[in-house]
């Protein structure tokens, strides 16, 4: 059984882009949902989707939320967390089009042991399964702020990184740090700080600009916008944007009005080509802190 022989070249070259991401994944797949078939990366293994599923997710049927199908169907990314042999697997769905035609990559991470699901206890299998399907269903947001919280750029953020790259397209990261903060958990209590978050996250929401675009806390007073498809200029003027609305803004708290600034650090792939995460986001925390440096309130 062989891929569409039109597609071998272009589906080589794509392999080739994904190499060095290896690193990242238990398991990198090349999924063809239409034709229902897969190919294994690191093995380089070509199989039927029902078959390969059915032995790795230990199911007599392919799943009726195929992630790989919704991101086909959807033309957009997906992630979920599933359950097999006591492991519990977080599962991130990319398409591509190569050849003309939409595929799927399929990245499989083993978060088993970065993770507490109910009790810790991995044997009942039922129980697994059916806490594991309420988180799937329960929106992936910071509770405090409603935006995106840490676990989505964990997953989601890698998976922008290998699009820009299969793609060829810049990726644009902003990293937010509040300017003095804990002068307003000190003054004036937590409370007032947790409003302050509040109405931070609600500025950034209003700042970008489509769906692929998106922001997330990344902790404490910590934000991160991800701007897929846009050049570092671009993404200085986004950040701009978010600097000014927070310098103008009045915060208040019981009557009381808060001013506040941010520092913004902001970092695109294309200038140094990152193959990691960590390197992407540290770059980017560099630039903050030299915004930090050079008297806050600061776009670098």
């Amino acid at each position: 059984m062989e891929f569409n022989k039109k597609l071998d070249e272009d589906i080589n070259n794509l392999i080739n882009k994904l190499t060095g991401f290896e690193k990242m994944y238990h398991m990198m797949r090349i999924v063809d949902p239409k034709r229902k078939r897969v190919l294994d990366i690191k093995k380089n293994r070509l199989d039927t989707m029902d078959s390969y599923c059915y032995k790795f997710w230990e199911q007599d049927r392919i799943c009726e939320n195929c992630i790989s199908m919704r991101a086909y169907n959807e033309n957009n990314t997906f992630f979920k967390m599933e359950y097999t042999n006591s492991n519990i697997y977080m599962v991130t769905a990319i398409p591509v089009e190569v050849g003309g035609q939409t595929i799927v990559i399929e990245l499989l991470n083993n978060v088993t042991d970065s993770m507490l699901i109910g009790d810790g206890n991995y044997e009942n299998n039922r129980v697994v399964n059916s806490l594991i399907k309420n988180i799937n269903e329960i929106a992936v947001t910071d509770s405090l702020t409603s935006v995106y919280g840490r676990r989505y750029i964990n997953e989601k953020l890698p998976a922008e990184l290998i699009i820009s790259s299969v793609k060829e397209k810049p990726l644009s990261i902003i990293l937010i740090d509040l300017d003095n903060f804990k002068d307003i958990n000190d003054s004036l209590g937590h409370l007032a700080g947790d409003a302050v978050l509040k109405d931070i996250a609600e500025i950034l929401k209003g700042c970008i600009r489509s769906k692929d675009d998106w922001a997330a806390r990344y902790g404490g007073d910590e934000f991160i916008i991800c701007l897929p498809n846009t050049d570092n200029k671009t993404a200085k003027q986004i950040a701009e944007r978010v600097r000014s609305s927070i310098e103008n803004k009045e915060f208040k708290y019981n009557g009381k009005a808060i001013n506040i600034t941010a520092s913004f650090g902001v970092c695109t792939n294309t200038e140094d080509n990152f193959t990691t995460i960590e390197q992407f986001i540290e770059s980017a925390d560099k630039k903050l802190y030299s915004s930090k440096r050079h008297g806050k309130n600061k776009v670098l």
